[in-house]
């Protein structure tokens, strides 16, 4: 008979292929030691030492084991382990049920089993309740801003919270190598009923409604906290155990290889909502299907190492984890959600804080706006969808500062946050958001008028693999700028200098050069001037303290994030103080010189003079044409069929013109430049006894011929003759001429005290197929008096306007209920429209959408096109829309209505 056979049920043998018992490995490990992991000496006589015992039973190298030599056979040393097994096991079960202090240590931990965040109930407290994200049925995320408390709640799986007994602390991480010292680190005992830190750290305090399993929290963010992503750990030990202060470590988030048992999970919201009064685990129930948890894993936390505990805990150095785990000491639940932490205006300590509740629903809660363009007589606000309450923006924010290699530190710095959006917008940087095109060539992607909205851009860019979307100008990305400044919690609004002036040579001057035939000479007489002035160029302003200056030019700081002017080798501009730049003080962070100059230059005209030693004699300078407006949209105001809600904030980036104060901080930081210097004391003496007028014109429709008129006025006593040239091109907004229309040319006597009417004419036929995107023209005057040799330049910019989209929408419109929109608008060309399209954004009442328009509009015909939706949000809303074709583009046009509940 086998001895095989003899074996009890259950046990297990050298050549047994029954599999063994859970439990079977810790209880021969406890044996095998012969010791009980918090008890001197062995189990009552059991103990004994494997010295020359195999692990399977048989002997070890010696070929004897202790209890007898191999002629019994391994069947014998197995019946002998397993009596051993059973006895041992027997044994301490009755020593658990006599003495409970000295059970081991892992049946007492309280685990926790899931976390609860109060998604909407946080959401309303902390102005974040319009984000998406925080209403996403499966998976909802806390957002959640800095200086002010959230609630958070966590349920334990096996008895009730006991806090003289139970020890739990909570881990926020930040980034990839979460650091206490780097603030990108915040560990937090839970032990007390109100707050007892300063404002500065983080704290924890158990709210009233905590009972039974279910812990209510409420934790404070500093004002001071990284802005981002933020995961929490939540360590669960015991209070009386000698090492439990090992729990506040930073080591617990160095995981390696482990004793620690560690639980992960997602959490999303209830269906039910949750009184925060109550601050109760009951209302929303934490049984809810809409919660999930995921199965732990072991992690390794690293020992002998240096560990930093929180701001109550003493340094700890050299710990071992393995000599005081050997059966779970405490566990982590990593809990995998997503909370974004974001600026936070409406708290005083954080330095993005705006006092004025209407300007904080501007400039940070208002989802819609205007970015203003045309030029300075003809400017108008273009409609546009900020959405920055869209899904997508946030989480694009947020990648977009980690494509920034923007310290985790420096994540809390509004300053070099801004800097970091600024150079990441554009495509400067490898991955940036948008590629910049200002050349007209846009058939291998989409031209720049036909963007409605920044969400159909980021839309774009992720699902390209987040390549940078083509194509954008100097007011998308400002639109851009705007959309992520605000749902990150910066105050910040879209800005447009009128005549904004690109000074490459830093003589804060814009120096264009003429031949003697009165022609533009691009790039001047050596060719390495490329000074440009812009119809117009839009950029940011957004709200903070600079703490990095010194006092006094807190308030509005100017960024740029169009990639014209690189900075820390990115292509960006400031933030720069513009109570600095007001003052002239331009020496300070960031980018101030360069800003100073797009607002302040002056133009030089230069004419070519042989009698000149350099061959060019300056024929005038015009200190007043640089910066005519700033504009941006008002607070609190909307104008759909026109610009009334404009706000023009020119004085608060320099004094006013001509004032003796403005003349100072420009001839100051002329001293400041040795080139500048030169060019403005370039002497022209010249005997100016004739005048000229250059007559602007008001308005010019789109398809109308237009008239540009000179009078030219001889003031002296004697006669004068007259050279005129009168030149128009077809232009970029960027200042860079694309076609010459016309040009005409005369010469005439003038008698004393006579003058005359010198006019060009330009009809339909010879500007329409010349004009750009735009619809640009720029005219030069320049007129020469032969006795005198005193010369008159003028140059003026018109922008034809074109029919504006009309919008008609139901008097009552429901959410959740389909109604339809209609669009509308006359073609003004004496040709059909071909290759329509319409782009609409419904600023968070509807996705983007395009639509290809079937046929073609007749000359002066109506085009009219319906969509139909049903309203996402209630509330006040907008509909922004702007149709294209292949003859004429960019005509837009946005609607306000209210979506009221059903």
């Amino acid at each position: 008979m086998s001895l095989r056979r003899n074996l009890p049920a259950g046990s297990s043998g050298m050549y047994s292929d029954t599999p063994r018992p859970s439990h079977y490995n810790s209880t021969v490990s406890l044996v095998a030691t012969g010791q009980h992991p918090h008890r001197q000496g062995g189990y009552g006589g059991f103990g004994y030492s494997n010295r020359g015992c195999h692990p399977h039973g048989g002997a070890g190298k010696s070929g004897k084991g202790d209890m007898g030599s191999n002629r019994r056979g391994n069947s014998y040393f197995n019946w002998i382990n397993h009596l051993r097994s059973n006895y041992a096991n027997s044994f301490e079960r009755r020593r658990r049920e006599e003495d409970d202090d000295e059970r081991p240590v892992s049946m007492a931990v309280n685990k926790v089993d899931r976390v609860h965040w109060y998604f909407k109930g946080n959401a309303r407290t902390h102005n974040t309740i319009r984000y998406d994200l925080v209403h996403d049925q499966k998976e909802a995320k806390p957002i959640l801003r800095r200086g002010q408390e959230f609630y958070v709640a966590l349920r334990f799986r096996d008895r009730d919270f006991d806090v003289k007994r139970d020890r739990i602390c909570l881990h926020f991480r930040f980034g990839p190598k979460p650091c206490v010292q780097k603030g990108t680190l915040a560990v937090i005992t839970v032990w007390n009923d109100k707050f007892t830190r300063s404002k500065y750290d983080w704290d924890v305090r158990i709210d009233s409604g905590s009972r039974g399993k279910d812990l209510v929290l409420q934790v404070f963010v500093p004002a001071s906290a990284p802005v981002g992503i933020w995961r929490l750990d939540v360590v669960c030990g015991l209070q009386h155990h000698p090492n439990a202060l090992a729990m506040n470590t930073n080591a617990l988030n160095q995981r390696s290889s482990t004793n620690i048992h560690t639980i992960s999970t997602n959490t999303m919201e209830p269906k039910s909502s949750h009184p925060m009064n109550h601050h109760s685990m009951d209302t929303p129930s934490m049984d809810s299907p809409s919660m999930s948890t995921h199965p732990s894993n072991k992690t390794t936390v690293t020992s002998n190492r240096k560990m930093q505990s929180d701001a109550h805990m003493a340094h700890m150095k050299g710990f071992n984890y393995e000599d005081y785990n050997d059966e779970g000491l405490w566990y982590v639940y990593s809990d995998h959600t997503d909370v974004y932490i974001l600026f936070n205006p409406w708290c005083f300590d954080d330095n993005v804080y705006m006092e004025d509740e209407m300007k904080r629903e501007e400039y940070v809660m208002n989802d819609y706006g205007k970015v203003y363009m045309g030029a300075y007589r003809r400017c108008h606000g273009r409609p546009w969808a900020f959405g920055q309450f869209d899904d997508v923006v946030l989480p694009v924010a947020c990648y977009i500062l980690d494509l920034a290699h923007i310290t985790d530190t420096d994540r809390g710095n509004s300053v070099q946050v801004v800097k970091a959006i600024s150079s990441v917008v554009n495509d400067f940087h490898e991955g940036g958001i948008m590629e910049g095109r200002w050349d007209g060539e846009y058939n291998d992607g989409v031209a720049p008028y036909k963007w409605t909205g920044t969400v159909s851009i980021l839309e774009e860019y992720m699902q390209s693999g987040y390549r940078p979307v083509k194509y954008g100008q100097c007011w998308i990305f400002s639109a851009l700028f705007t959309s992520i400044c605000r749902t990150l919690g910066i105050p910040c609004r879209s800005v447009t200098n009128y005549v904004s002036a690109h000074d490459t040579n830093a003589t804060l001057s814009i120096d264009k050069f003429f031949d003697k035939e009165g022609s533009y000479f691009e790039g001047g007489p050596n060719g390495e001037n490329w000074d440009s002035v812009w119809n117009f160029h839009a950029w940011n302003d957004v709200w903070m303290r600079r703490y990095d200056l010194p006092k006094g030019f807190d308030g509005w700081q100017a960024v740029d994030s169009t990639p014209q002017e690189e900075c820390d080798k990115k292509e960006q501009c400031g933030p720069v103080s513009l109570e600095a730049l007001r003052k002239g003080e331009i020496g300070y962070n960031y980018d101030g010189s360069f800003m100073y100059s797009q607002i302040n230059s002056d133009i030089m005209h230069w004419g070519e003079d042989l009698e000149y030693d350099w061959g060019w004699r300056r024929m005038k300078i015009n200190r007043y044409r640089v910066g005519r407006a700033i504009l941006t949209k008002q607070v609190g105001r909307d104008d759909d069929c026109g610009d009334a809600d404009k706000e023009d904030i020119l004085r608060e980036y320099r004094n006013r013109e001509g004032s003796d104060s403005e003349r100072w901080t420009i001839q100051s930081h002329i001293r400041g430049s040795k080139r500048g210097q030169e060019y403005h004391d370039f002497k022209s003496d010249i005997n100016d006894d004739c005048r000229f007028d250059l007559f602007e014109l008001d308005k010019i429709e789109v398809g109308d011929p237009f008239t540009i008129r000179v009078v030219a006025r001889n003031d002296s006593a004697e006669h004068r003759t007259v050279t005129a040239t009168l030149n128009a091109h077809s232009l970029y907004y960027t200042g860079v001429h694309h076609s010459q229309l016309k040009k005409a040319e005369g010469k005439f006597q003038l008698g004393p005290k006579q003058q005359q009417e010198v006019i060009l004419t330009l009809n339909c036929a010879e500007y329409w197929k010349k004009l750009v995107e735009g619809c640009m023209i720029k005219t030069y005057v320049i007129c020469r008096v032969q006795e005198t040799g005193q010369t008159f330049t003028e140059e003026e910019d018109y922008v034809l306007d074109k029919p504006k989209l009309e919008i008609k929408i139901p008097k009552e419109v429901k959410m959740d209920q389909q109604c339809q929109i209609t669009f509308t608008f006359k073609n003004p060309l004496d040709m059909p429209l071909t290759e329509c399209c319409l782009s609409v954004d419904g600023a968070g009442i509807m996705r983007p959408r395009k639509f290809n328009i079937e046929g073609d509009i007749k000359p002066h015909g109506q085009f009219s096109h319906t969509i139909k939706f049903k309203p996402l949000v209630h509330g006040d809303r907008k509909i922004i829309a702007s149709f294209s074709s292949k003859e004429i583009y960019d005509i837009y046009g946005g609607k306000k209505f209210i979506v009221m509940k059903k």
